[in-house]
């Protein structure tokens, strides 16, 4: 069944993903070499209870004896998702991946974006980086009406691919935790 937004609807779900694209931007402004991912998490977890949202996954799932126990989930290098932060100190070259969840008024905001830190990196890290917002913006030309979710995972998976890159199946559409990853 396709759930048609009233206008209110809209403006709430506009307005908590303006906050999730800000904390983004707050945390980008401080990713630089010599930061921890601890310092990044509570940049955002700082910046989402100014806004007066939750912290989405932080002790998510509840009840789970082991809930995520971050605002963010802050990946670096091979990690594939949901980096737990910490102390560990972010590098020059570092490829870092910023995931945040925030909900407010009963409408989630939920954002990924992938850096390669300071001046170094590999040209495989800067073209992931390049592909993953590639393949965002593929997966954007199909969200029109008539085309289903599919079209669009179809779309960011043929930018991937064809761009010599893979999906991790095992982690889409937020069917793991992760304690899997």
């Amino acid at each position: 069944m396709i759930s048609i937004k009233s206008e209110k609807e809209i403006k709430k779900m506009r307005e908590i993903g303006k906050i999730v694209a800000g904390a983004q931007e707050e945390m980008k402004k401080a990713l630089k070499p010599g930061v921890t991912t601890g310092e990044l998490n509570k940049i955002c977890e700082d910046y989402f209870i100014s806004h007066g949202c939750n912290c989405s996954c932080k002790g998510y799932p509840e009840g789970d004896p082991n809930p995520f126990p971050a605002t963010a989930c802050i990946s670096v290098n091979d990690e594939v998702i949901h980096g737990i932060p910490g102390d560990r100190v972010i590098k020059d070259g570092d490829l870092v991946c910023l995931d945040i969840v925030a909900d407010k008024d009963g409408y989630f905001g939920d954002c990924t974006r992938c850096y390669v830190v300071g001046e170094g990196g590999s040209p495989v890290a800067h073209k992931l980086v390049e592909i993953a917002e590639k393949s965002f913006w593929e997966g954007i030309k199909q969200a029109k009406p008539g085309n289903r979710i599919s079209d669009i995972s179809h779309a960011i998976q043929e930018c991937v691919e064809s761009n010599g890159f893979s999906v991790v199946r095992e982690y889409q559409g937020h069917r793991n935790w992760y304690r899997n990853a």
